[in-house]
């Protein structure tokens, strides 16, 4: 008897154990389901952040272009209408303000970062000076090398430019002569307000626009604004693509596509007002709407690393380059050149709000997304640990 007990007893045990061998089985293959299912989420995420990204981007670029057209902000010479400079001088802006805060709020720290680590590695010397500062200066200087070469040697290819220089100071003295004279009769105010006004926005507009260079220097400017911000850009989209859940794409996209839309906006408004062609002005903003896709799709590719730092010294330099460049846009490009008055100063201050408040809700977005990491690892550490 005692023997039939310890057969009962050893029956029961073996069917536990197949009973839990059985269940380790079916929880397997459901462990094998849900990875699969959120493979196949993250990349419906992905497929759709590209998109948006690619198509949104190109719509905000283009819109200013659609709007010069349709409102004429431009005259038939391609010279920005008058009535239409203020807004112009509004927008471009709008626009410093926004590369301003882009620039030192968020590429310089990056670089900063960037550098701190690599130079930790050994990759980089331990200097007394910043290297990202000085990768920043080397931009801002090669800017403005490019510009100058370019402006000489469209100079001299075409030395008549000094006569159309000549006959507009002439215009300038002429404009100020009727000015004086129209001071001095109170009845003729209204048309001495008008000439000022035309010859004030002339004159600013031809030290900006050359009829000889104006499309060759427009041309590579806008190409150095977009391939400044575009390395910038790729390594936010290398971000998403290297993510692994689609809740943390969903939150990347919104931190990137915030600020990525804006800027889009604002490379359309420096466009149109660079006299830049309408071929080149769709090319550049269908190169920026496409990099950080391009970023996406290599960091599905890739494995490992989520910034500039975790691509190797050349990317970290290669930024820090772009930031400067940047840096020569807003100061030599928009600020210098578009000074309008105190209305100008407040479009510049609400563009830098605009991404300041950008930037904040972006770094809220991703410290939520970093606690949320962490809570999902320590209870994958739990399930793993067991009861």
């Amino acid at each position: 008897m005692h023997l039939h007990h310890e057969d009962e007893t050893e029956h029961a045990i073996m069917q536990i154990v197949k009973a839990g061998l059985g269940n380790g089985s079916d929880h397997d293959d459901h462990d094998h389901e849900h990875e699969h299912d959120q493979t196949s989420e993250v990349l419906m995420a992905k497929t759709v952040t590209m998109l948006t990204l690619c198509v949104v981007s190109i719509c905000m670029g283009i819109i200013p272009m659609q709007v010069a057209r349709c409102l004429k902000i431009t005259t038939s010479d391609d010279v920005i209408n008058p009535k239409s400079f203020k807004w112009v001088g509004l927008l471009l802006g709008f626009g410093g303000g926004v590369l301003f805060c882009t620039t030192f709020l968020h590429m310089l720290p990056e670089v900063e970062e960037a550098v701190e680590g690599l130079t930790a590695s050994g990759a980089f010397p331990h200097l007394n000076f910043s290297l990202a500062k000085i990768f920043c200066c080397a931009g801002f200087f090669t800017m403005y090398l490019i510009e100058e070469i370019v402006h000489s040697h469209l100079r001299h290819k075409h030395p008549e430019k000094a006569t159309v220089d000549t006959k507009s100071s002439s215009n300038m003295n002429i404009c100020a002569n009727e000015s004086n004279e129209s001071i001095s009769n109170a009845v003729q105010t209204p048309k001495w307000k008008e000439h000022a006004e035309k010859c004030e926005i002339g004159h600013t507009h031809l030290d900006l626009i050359d009829d000889c260079d104006n499309f060759h220097a427009g041309a590579i400017r806008g190409l150095l604004i977009v391939l400044g911000l575009s390395v910038h850009e790729l390594f936010e989209g290398l971000a998403i693509g290297l993510e692994r859940s689609p809740q943390y794409v969903w939150y990347m996209f919104g931190a990137v596509a915030a600020h990525k839309f804006i800027i889009a906006f604002c490379i359309g408004v420096e466009l149109t007002t660079s006299k830049t062609r309408a071929l080149f002005s769709y090319i550049y903003v269908c190169m920026f709407a496409v990099v950080s896709p391009l970023g996406i799709g290599i960091g599905m590719l890739l494995v490992g690393g989520n910034s500039a730092a975790a691509s190797g010294p050349a990317a970290v330099v290669l930024q820090g380059l772009a930031s400067g460049t940047l840096l020569y846009v807003v100061f030599f490009e928009i600020l210098h050149k578009h000074r309008s008055g105190l209305m100008q100063y407040l479009s510049i201050i609400l563009g830098f709000i605009v991404m300041f408040g950008l930037q904040v809700l972006s770094e809220y977005k991703i410290s939520l997304y970093a606690s949320l990491q962490l809570h999902g690892s320590r209870n994958n550490l739990k399930l793993s640990s067991g009861p």
